[in-house]
């Protein structure tokens, strides 16, 4: 009797100081958040990598550590970090490609191989669900962001209420009308697009396109 108590004493001291460690963790994910919306980015790497180390995390938190570290010139590390979001989570290559933050990864050797797993990974999880939904939903995702990533650029490089974004935005506007045409028009014959129907990569994009 005497056995089984105190092994169930050292079962709740070892629970305990787990239970410790992963709200250590947590509060150290949550201050290199708050570091990395700064852009103290520093802070944010060192505070991401040493509480990572310690207690897995979820995707998220493997890229904004990569974000992060790349911001604070370590290409290495933000690879690493990276590679390890991508297989934890689902981030399309494009979208990689088209991050600021990891501009100063694409020289590194391991890039490219980087941007090969994700296509494989999306393409494996994508061969599971209908191709031409998938390939609308990429479509409508495109109609969707294409004018207002011109007009994004356009601010940066001209100043904002440019002639050149003004008319971005306007050409949005009309392609908006035709989208949400179009996603009512795919809820209509086929039910709502979500992670059952078109997979992790597309489930969003109707909710985020359709103001309904």
């Amino acid at each position: 009797m005497r056995y089984h108590y105190v092994v169930g004493l050292a079962v709740a001291a070892l629970l305990g100081v787990q239970s410790a460690q992963a709200q250590s963790s947590a509060d150290a994910l949550l201050a290199a958040r708050l570091s990395l919306s700064k852009q103290d980015y520093a802070a944010a790497s060192a505070t991401y990598q040493q509480a990572l180390k310690h207690q897995p995390g979820a995707a998220k938190d493997y890229y904004q550590a990569a974000e992060a570290a790349a911001r604070n010139q370590e290409p290495k590390a933000a690879l690493q970090l990276l590679k390890q979001a991508v297989d934890k989570g689902y981030f399309p290559a494009e979208d990689l490609e088209a991050e600021e933050s990891f501009a100063s990864l694409t020289s590194q050797a391991g890039w490219n191989r980087l941007l090969t797993r994700a296509r494989t990974k999306q393409q494996r999880h994508e061969a599971r669900f209908d191709p031409q939904l998938v390939a609308l939903l990429k479509k409508i995702e495109y109609q969707d962001q294409h004018f207002r990533l011109v007009t994004e650029v356009a601010d940066k490089k001209l100043g904002l209420n440019s002639a050149q974004a003004d008319d971005a935005m306007r050409q949005q506007s009309v392609m908006d009308y035709q989208t949400i045409k179009q996603v009512d028009s795919l809820i209509a014959r086929h039910g709502y697009p979500g992670k059952s129907l078109v997979g992790e990569y597309q489930k969003d994009v109707a909710f985020f396109c359709d103001p309904a």
